[in-house]
């Protein structure tokens, strides 16, 4: 097997003004099985760090705009939900988690994943902060995540035994896209309200 210096030598985290490679034959078929040989982006590149650098809010809809590509790629191609279902399922938990810690004032947010507390701490913020109320709906949803990966390890990991040795799901790939964008749209739409408004509105 061979492999063109691209493959081999060429870094992945380029900055502006970075060498020049010349594409050798298997260059440009990568390019053209990756985005067509005639597209207009056929030099497509993602700027990522430093002023490109993301809030979470912003990477939370990078992640769920992920999955929304990849459930675009299972309907062209049903048989590919087989073998990406739990990275369908991270990505559009690891949205939710990174909404919730937005949401979150920065200084008491955990430096880990735990989904069950971050669902408390959020409702939490919108009785004491703004004396509103969170449908259950909303950490009911969370809480669903949390019972199967509480920790962020089981879509990732497999590492959580009451999955592994639990029963086998079947996730209607319909019905998590439906949900996961009602969740994705309320938990957004109360961050925005939040910020509009500011904490203590209760004391207007």
């Amino acid at each position: 097997m061979t492999f063109s210096k691209q493959e081999m030598y060429r870094p992945i985290f380029e900055t502006k003004g970075a060498e020049e490679w010349e594409d050798e034959e298997k260059d440009w078929w990568n390019r053209e099985i990756t985005i067509g040989n005639k597209s207009p982006l056929r030099h497509l590149r993602v700027p990522i760090g430093g002023a490109a650098t993301k809030d979470l809010s912003s990477l939370a809809a990078e992640y769920h705009n992920a999955a929304e590509v990849l459930i675009h790629t299972i309907r062209a191609e049903p048989p590919t939900v087989i073998g990406c279902g739990n990275v369908l399922l991270y990505l559009y938990r690891h949205s939710i988690e990174l909404l919730l810690k937005d949401i979150i004032p920065e200084g008491l947010r955990r430096r880990d994943h735990e989904f069950s507390q971050l669902a408390a701490r959020f409702k939490s913020i919108i009785s004491e902060d703004f004396a509103g109320e969170v449908p259950d709906w909303i950490p009911n949803r969370i809480m669903e995540f949390a019972e199967i990966d509480p920790r962020s390890t089981t879509f990732r990991y497999n590492e959580h035994e009451a999955f592994v040795s639990g029963p086998t799901y079947l996730i209607d790939i319909v019905h998590l896209r439906a949900a996961m964008n009602a969740l994705n749209t309320a938990l957004v739409g109360a961050r925005a309200v939040m910020i509009l408004e500011g904490p203590n509105s209760k004391d207007d």
